[in-house]
């Protein structure tokens, strides 16, 4: 049987035609709705919010978050009326059961929000967005929020979450076994629950700030790494903090400089 091979693309360039701050949405399908679905979004500017729901499509909507003042009017710059430019617009691809989004810089500071289903793996990242948002997924997930804040609720499986100015909030309804994690931040606290049952080796390090803990950990001394190479012999000693809970497992890396580390029993 030949492999079929869906692709649904669509070009958003008219972002904003319908009114500063309207929303518009469109459903996006997959090719097989029995199996996990994989989900892409990338913004230059913007916040990305992603939700699980019982239905089998992916359903994308949009928001433009700054083409209209505080009283619903259009802003005005030097006596005119600001229109925003958005010519370049997002996208939104499927090919098979993988869904990729994007947006262009003349796309502007908007705010997308995808309804997917609950076995659905979120890679999102966003350089200028205020918040990256996941809630109620399972799955293997990837966030990247450069200049924001990251938050995953009530999540399952994996989490990898990343950001430079920004904190980092975690939920874990349950969390996939022998997989390594890590949630790293510049200036923000890391604030990560994981279940009761949770197993993992931790590493963490905050040069600024506390690291605290709902649970019991047993510390583990971290030794020297030592670099050699011909009559060359090298040290370095991590400033981190290593630990186990329940005995161990797969390894988990918390880490900031500027902000509190704080670990929650669920």
């Amino acid at each position: 049987m030949s492999h079929i091979r869906t692709i649904l693309t669509v070009l958003l360039c008219s972002l904003g035609a319908a009114g500063a701050g309207a929303a518009e949405q469109i459903a996006i399908p997959v090719a097989d709705p029995n199996r996990p679905v994989t989900l892409k979004a990338t913004l230059l500017q913007g916040s990305i919010e992603v939700e699980a729901y019982e239905g089998k499509d992916v359903l994308l909507e949009w928001v433009d978050e700054d083409g209209e003042g505080g009283d619903g009017e259009p802003k005005r710059v030097d006596g005119m009326y600001r229109i925003p430019n958005r010519s370049g617009g997002i996208s939104a691809e499927a090919v098979g059961n993988e869904v990729t989004i994007s947006s262009g810089w003349s796309a502007g500071e908007i705010l997308v929000k995808v309804r997917v289903p609950t076995r659905t793996s979120v890679r999102a990242a966003s350089t200028n967005g205020e918040l990256i948002s996941i809630r109620g997924v399972n799955g293997d997930h990837e966030l990247s929020n450069i200049n924001g804040e990251i938050r995953a609720v009530d999540i399952g499986g994996t989490l990898v979450a990343q950001s430079t100015n920004g904190d980092i909030e975690v939920v874990f309804r349950e969390a996939t076994p022998e997989k390594t994690m890590s949630f790293i931040t510049f200036n923000g606290d890391v604030d990560v629950t994981f279940p009761a049952s949770f197993k993992a080796d931790l590493k963490m390090s905050s040069m600024q700030g506390e690291i605290l803990s709902d649970f019991q950990l047993e510390l583990v001394p971290s030794h020297p790494q030592d670099d050699r190479g011909g009559n060359r012999v090298s040290f370095k000693v991590e400033r981190e903090v290593h630990a186990r809970v329940g005995g161990g497992g797969p390894e988990i890396r918390l880490k900031t400089f500027n902000g509190d580390i704080r670990i929650r029993r669920r």
